[in-house]
């Protein structure tokens, strides 16, 4: 045998360097998946399992569990997803055309961006779904649930939606010319600007949705039910309202036909979707069996006026309120508090509401909601307490001065939804069931003033008040006085 020279030995070991190299390259693309494609994941569990930028054309998928899987930009044309569980999903600027999602699951699911024309959804779960700038061509939505999801500047045209679930759908800037929306249920609606020209929307249910500015000229809106609605600046010219219910609905400077609507409906009590969700229960609050005035303190510092406040005095203005939460106190007179839960006056993100269960819906179901309207009393600065409106109904209207919160259970964690979400606002940092946070729903009982009083003349309690006020400054200034010689 021949000897090898050193050359052909160097040729040999770079040629080999050269094919490991590639595999490592071939590898590290295919997230170290065999190069050869799997065609069927059938009813495998891929839970979280990353598909992104992946060429998946016409592989079958389905039954498969595929929570919280990674498709984004991935190709899906044609492929087989029938069945599939796809809660909270990515799906961003996916190609999914003609694929099959009948029967899916994909709750919660970002298809933002994606393109799913020709596909089919018939009898899929939508809801809470982000289809934002998604292309929806020819897409076969028959039996679909859409309930919170957000289809802001979709073009919907010419789609059959007849009797679909849409309650609390974002369709702001929508385009849904001659859409079929026969019998479907939109209630709290946003479909702000949209156009919605000469559309089929017969015996729709448009109760408490926003239409602010929305094209309806030649729609069909026979039957159709618009209690409460904002109509404001809509445009009505040429469309059908025989049969229509429009009670207690906006139509400030909506632009209509002569006679279109008759005075008769105009002049129906109010009874908007903002009304309805505030409504609450009448309650009588009982009186705190303990006294919390027994360790002798009687004063506290206020952030807001910043100064001491000195109970005994405090409670001598009739106007003034006490609130009591563990160690904290709400100082606040009866005229501020007032405004935070008038129906007419309460920030809609103040106003919350106890769900169910976290939800990753766009928008907060009505049906995990568990409880009436209450004030996040954050609000007026006590931190961790939700006190539902009735019990602060008492509070405003009665004699009483001074109150004590007392949670309901021992639940200190808890999703909750914001009336701003429930009314179709943004849920940017706002509250939409959407994670738990640190809140316990309350209820509220009042103190007689004279267990105070009482506490007051045993102690000798003094005012404080201003001067107390001033003796921080001098302190503060004192403080900074020698700090400058320090210096």
């Amino acid at each position: 045998m021949g000897k090898i020279s050193k050359t052909t030995t160097k040729s040999r070991k770079n040629i080999i360097r050269k094919k490991h190299s590639k595999r490592k390259t071939q590898s590290k693309k295919s997230g170290g998946a065999p190069s050869t494609p799997v065609t069927d994941y059938s009813n495998q569990d891929l839970t979280n399992n990353n598909f992104s930028g992946m060429n998946l054309e016409g592989v079958n998928f389905s039954g498969a569990k595929l929570s919280g899987a990674n498709f984004s930009g991935a190709n899906l044309t044609g492929a087989n997803l029938k069945f599939t569980i796809m809660y909270r999903s990515l799906l961003k600027g996916a190609n999914l055309t003609d694929v099959n999602l009948s029967r899916a699951d994909l709750a919660g699911t970002d298809l933002a961006d994606a393109n799913l024309s020709g596909a089919n959804l018939t009898g899929a779960r939508l809801d809470g779904i982000n289809l934002a700038g998604a292309t929806l061509t020819n897409v076969d939505l028959e039996g679909a649930n859409l309930e919170g999801s957000n289809l802001a500047g979709v073009n919907l045209s010419d789609l059959d939606l007849e009797s679909l679930n849409m309650q609390r759908v974002n369709l702001q800037d929508a385009e849904l010319n001659k859409v079929n929306l026969t019998g479907a249920n939109l209630t709290g609606a946003n479909l702000k600007f949209a156009n919605i020209q000469h559309s089929l929307l017969i015996g729709s249910n448009f109760t408490g949705a926003n239409l602010e500015g929305a094209i309806l000229t030649g729609a069909d809106l026979e039957g159709a039910n618009l209690e409460g609605a904002n109509l404001t600046n809509a445009d009505l010219e040429g469309a059908s309202l025989t049969g229509a219910t429009l009670t207690g609905a906006t139509l400030t400077g909506a632009e209509m036909d002569d006679g279109q609507v008759s005075l008769t409906m105009l002049d129906s009590p109010p009874s908007t979707l903002r009304e309805q969700l505030l409504q609450r229960k009448s309650v009588k609050l009982t009186e705190y069996a303990e006294n919390p005035f027994k360790n002798g303190i009687l004063s506290s510092y206020n952030v807001i006026l910043l100064e001491d406040v000195n109970y005994c005095e405090y409670i001598k203005n009739k106007n003034n309120l006490l609130i009591f939460f563990g160690k904290q106190v709400a100082v606040i007179e009866r005229d501020t508090l007032t405004p935070f839960i008038e129906s007419f006056t309460v920030n809609p993100d103040n106003i919350v509401y106890r769900c169910k269960e976290v939800d990753g819906a766009f928008l907060p179901r009505d049906s995990n909601i568990i409880s009436g309207p209450a004030l996040n009393m954050t609000a007026i600065g006590l931190n961790g307490p939700i006190v539902p409106l009735e019990y602060l109904d008492e509070v405003v209207k009665g004699d009483h001065q001074i109150f004590m919160i007392e949670p309901t259970d021992n639940v200190k964690e808890m999703p909750i939804a914001s009336l701003g979400t429930r009314l179709g606002g943004s849920v940017v940092s706002a509250n939409h069931c959407q994670a738990n946070v640190n809140k316990q729903m309350c209820t509220i009982s009042y103190i007689e003033n004279s267990t105070l009083l009482e506490a007051c003349k045993t102690s000798g309690a003094k005012t404080g008040g201003k001067k107390k006020r001033t003796t921080r400054k001098k302190k503060i200034q004192k403080r900074k006085g020698t700090t400058k010689q320090k210096i």
